[in-house]
């Protein structure tokens, strides 16, 4: 999730305003892994649901989506 950019990191982006990364290798498009796509690399993942159930995009503010089941979770 800290991996999202915000259009106010955009404009004068200095080495500490820098996106987290996610560890890992992005996986292969055509065999992706069961549940969510980066579960295999995220912090945050769980048995379950992460490994699972692909999640669904949610709507969680005006034009901003995402595909999380944990998202409410981990934004609070």
């Amino acid at each position: 999730i800290a991996s999202v950019p915000l259009l106010s990191q955009l404009s004068g982006r200095t080495p500490a305003s820098r996106l987290p990364a996610i560890p890992g290798n992005v996986p292969d498009p055509q065999h992706r892994p069961a549940g969510c796509t980066f579960h295999p690399r995220c912090a945050h993942a769980l048995p379950d649901p992460c490994e699972a159930t692909r999640p669904a995009l949610e709507e969680a503010a005006a034009e901003h989506t995402v595909r999380c089941a944990r998202w409410r979770e981990l934004a609070a």
